[in-house]
């Protein structure tokens, strides 16, 4: 009885005594290994090993062993546990772990068809499909995201190098020649180390970037066959099965739509029915025109103000929101009713603009289209936050879509963009990005130069290379990271189908995500890969959209300032109006920083519900700025006050504020160096504009979904619009009185000043970066890090070597040695991140005028390329190393 009784109680808590031994089993070991290794005693036990089995930091412990108890012994447990910190460095320096490529290699099946001596393009659609079946399987190829580490600090030779030569020349000073010898540590150990190295991250790079070229040959190969060909149903029983292939990431399940009426939603029928070939059914389904939106409940106050806008811009196309199970039937509700509702909210201002559109107010179709179960759950890491967009891009039904952005606002007739030249020549519209000076390392374009079709495309399939035009972009031959701005654009789905695709696939790629800029550079990069170059950019790049800072308050003498948190995009037509802006109609995007921007200096002068007001109050569109390319810099100049560059980012408004310019700094008017464009708008043209600006904060304020004391509360919104909000019928109007809008505009801030910092705006040498940024200094920017480390690990150690009366004689002749000898011109270049200011290449002067004729190299941003080269792209010569390395003093 007893006997059961255990056994029913052991039974009833079988998995605590499981978590009770693991808990015992981890805590004994890691006892033992504090015991073993702890720096708290005054004695260490030490395995007896080989030296080769060891690292650096075991070999040193090893020096300090005594013979007779196996035990390292030490006097100062301080001095002993710096040194191993310092050996973790020579660890990292000689023994860098390198990843190992981590899937599977596949073959190039170019080579394979174009080995096999068939004329593909030739073949049957019956026979190339079996063809193409075969390459995959001798391929080996089945699709798999390829999230390899890129070690991105092999794009700036120079630097790697320096970086680690100074590392070492510091290690030196601490390390008595006695620890070389025990250690079995030198010079050419250390050489040989960062050869090795860089070639072992060369080839792993390379690994990366030839199976991203092989997944866009297979999708190109794909698409030839079941998108391209036969329209017939012939081939879908094998397209199914390509599909599983080069689609694993779809689930095959389609998105569910649902329609509200007034009081409940209804699923409606928006997918084929047929699911074989599911690529090639979505592409046949397309139909007419519309507006696609990705959204969730967070974004449900922007999406508020943009449907309001849209209704009074007459809109008449289907819109379908796109959202992941994250727009609740609440968020629904309302952004229906806001679309639907037959009485509407306008301000008083109304009755002076209606004379100057359609004054026809529509109701809204919209169409809510869930896209939650169709990636499987093993890709779902894949598609989250703004890559919903992407599914969005995917999925929609519309032949001919404009996609936008919930902060999107559009100032024309949806219809308009439609009109445009480039959309009725191309099929394909977008719009360019700020020109600012964020740049790419050349490898890294000229690895995305390898993902553009070649001969092999053309001779296997017949599709066209790259346009001079096009490889001459911004991208590809200025370098810029930032190349589109994708809050509006405009394309013909069916005639670009393949290269939606393509934008898809990439963003299964590490090394393109952690590039480029969230999804926008894939819309355009996604049809260039497939061999699409029937797209066109609008001829302007992004402008400053909002009020100039008055004279009375700009110290710069030539330059104008406009700040503000919206990038504006002006019409091909005249270059001067302003089509379409991002970031919400509010004067702050993130109206919430109020409480926190009320400590800048240009807020100085305003109470905090003032600024409060001030930030959730329409933009006054009353101006913009096209500043000067990004990769101009001029420097300012002794008692000048000009900008040194034309766009600055600032930290307010959570960093979307930027200011941008349009004469850059010296004081001097050379023609060399371009000047921005500035326009300024009448009362009569902006007045349109601020009619718009009003109905999207009152329904941006009515959305709302945030926390209340992130936005105004009803009494103080009611003082921004004026109050006295009436109901109308539907074309009606809803009095805000004329004139109410506190928009302040307080004093501004200097950006420049003397001394080349400036209050509230981040200075040209230290620009805050997008969380999300994919910089090419991730690596060599952790490599800065450890080296501050190591130099004040360095210096604590000198000065205790210093202090220590016995050995004080043997550190100062370490530290001269060290100090001396032409490895220390090594060093101070490694510090200065491999430049000589003021100098050219040969030595020379560089003259201040030449200094501002001349652009600024894209290379040199010290936003986060600094200390960059111009050398190829090639391994850097062993020669130089050993001449360098050669260079060191020898021990004594």
């Amino acid at each position: 009885m007893l006997l059961a009784k255990s056994r029913s109680l052991l039974r009833a808590n079988r998995y605590v005594l499981v978590c009770v031994a693991s808990i015992l089993f981890v805590t004994v070991n890691f006892l033992f290994v504090m015991r073993t290794y702890t720096l708290d005693e005054e004695f260490i036990e030490l395995d007896v090993l080989n030296d080769s089995d060891l690292s650096f930091k075991e070999r040193y412990l090893k020096t300090l062993k005594d013979p007779q108890t196996n035990l390292v012994s030490y006097s100062d447990s301080s001095m002993v546990y710096d040194k191993l910190r310092i050996l973790d460095f020579v660890d990292t320096l000689i023994n860098e772990p390198i990843n190992e490529f981590s899937i599977s290699l596949t073959r190039d099946p170019y080579e394979l068809i174009l080995k096999s001596e068939t004329d593909f393009i030739g073949l049957q659609p019956a026979e190339k499909a079996q063809f193409y079946t075969n390459i995959v399987r001798d391929c080996k190829w089945r699709f798999r995201p390829i999230q390899e580490k890129i070690y991105r600090d092999q794009y700036d030779h120079q630097r790697y190098l320096d970086i680690r030569i100074a590392k070492w020349s510091k290690i030196k000073e601490i390390i008595s020649e006695a620890d070389y010898k025990a250690l079995g540590l030198d010079e050419k150990d250390f050489e040989t180390a960062i050869l090795n190295n860089k070639k072992l991250k060369i080839e792993h790079n390379k690994k990366s970037i030839d199976e991203i070229q092989n997944s866009l040959k297979h999708l190109r190969l794909f698409n030839n066959i079941y998108l391209d060909g036969d329209e017939s149903d012939s081939l879908d029983e094998q397209c199914s099965q390509m599909t599983d292939v080069q689609f694993p990431w779809m689930s095959g399940i389609l998105p569910a739509a649902s329609r509200w009426d007034k009081k409940s939603s209804h699923l409606v029928d928006l997918y084929p029915v047929d699911r074989k070939c599911i690529v090639k059914k979505i592409r046949a389904n397309l139909k007419g025109r519309g507006i696609v939106i990705s959204t969730n409940d967070r974004l449900v106050n922007e999406l508020s103000g943009l449907i309001a806008l849209l209704r009074v811009l007459g809109n008449e196309y289907p819109i379908q929101i796109f959202h992941s199970d994250d727009l609740s039937v609440q968020s629904q509700k309302q952004l229906n009713k806001i679309a639907t509702d037959t009485v509407i909210n306008l301000p008083k201002s109304y009755s002076t603009v209606k004379g100057k559109f359609n004054s026809k107010i529509p109701k809204q179709d919209i169409t809510f289209v869930d896209v939650s179960r169709v990636v499987d759950i093993r890709y779902k890491e894949y598609f989250k936050h703004w890559s919903n967009k992407l599914l969005a891009y995917q999925f929609n039904t519309f032949e001919e879509m404009m996609m936008l952005d919930t902060d999107t606002v559009p100032l024309l007739p949806p219809e308009d963009y439609f009109k445009m030249k480039n959309y009725k020549s191309a099929g394909a519209s977008f719009f360019r990005d700020r020109e600012a000076n964020n740049f790419l390392f050349p490898e890294v374009v000229d690895f995305f130069k390898q993902f553009l079709t070649t001969d092999k495309d053309f001779e296997v399939l017949q599709l066209p290379l790259p346009t001079e035009a096009l490889t001459r972009n911004r991208f590809f031959h200025d370098r810029a990271r930032h190349f589109m701005e994708a809050g509006l654009f405009c394309i013909n789905r069916r005639q670009h189908f393949n290269g939606i695709l393509g934008s898809l696939q990439l963003n299964f790629f590490s090394f393109v995500m952690e590039t480029v800029h969230g999804e926008k550079e894939l819309i355009w990069m996604g049809p260039q890969f497939m061999g699409d170059n029937n797209y066109l950019f609008n001829l302007n790049p992004a402008v400053a959209v909002g009020e100039l800072t008055s004279d009375e308050f700009l110290e710069s003498k030539k330059s104008q300032e406009l700040c503000s948190t919206h990038p504006g995009h002006l019409s091909d037509e005249d270059s001067k109006t302003v089509v379409w802006f991002n970031s919400g109609f509010s004067t702050c995007k993130k109206p919430e920083a109020y409480f926190k921007d009320i400590h800048f200096e240009r807020n100085s002068k305003l109470q905090l519900k003032e600024l409060k007001n001030n930030y959730i109050a329409p933009l006054k569109v009353k101006a913009v700025i096209k500043p000067p390319p990004g990769e101009y810099e001029v420097p300012n100049l002794e008692d000048h006050y000009e900008p040194s560059r034309g766009w600055i980012m600032t930290t307010q408004c959570e960093n979307y504020m930027w200011c941008a310019y349009d004469h850059l700094g010296g004081g001097t008017m050379d023609d060399d160096v371009p000047r921005g464009v500035v326009h300024e708008y009448t009362a009569e043209q902006t007045q349109l504009w601020g009619f718009y600006g009003e109905v999207w904060v009152d329904y941006f304020n009515l959305g709302s979904t945030m926390d209340e004391d992130f936005y105004l509360d009803e009494d103080d919104y009611d003082e921004v619009s004026g109050g006295n909000r009436l109901l109308s019928s539907e074309g009606g109007s809803v009095g805000l009185p004329k004139g109410v809008n506190p928009q302040i505009n307080p004093k501004p801030v200097n950006p420049h000043t003397k001394n080349g910092k400036s209050k509230g705006l981040v200075s040209s040498d230290s620009l805050v970066k997008d969380p999300k940024s994919a910089s090419d200094g991730d690596a060599t920017r952790s490599d800065d890090g450890d080296d501050d480390e190591l130099t004040a690990l360095t210096n604590k150690i000198k000065d205790k070597m210093e202090s220590n009366v016995e050995s004080s004689a043997e550190s100062e002749e370490l530290v001269e040695d060290t100090e001396e000898g032409p490895l220390k011109k090594a060093k101070a270049k490694a510090k200065t991140g491999g430049k000589t200011e003021g100098k050219t290449e040969e030595g020379g002067k560089v003259s201040d005028t030449e200094a501002q004729k001349k652009p600024k190299d894209p290379s040199k941003n010290v936003e986060d390329l600094s200390g960059f080269t111009e050398d190829s792209p090639e391994e850097v010569n062993e020669k130089m190393v050993k001449e360098v390395l050669g260079e060191a003093p020898k021990e004594a």
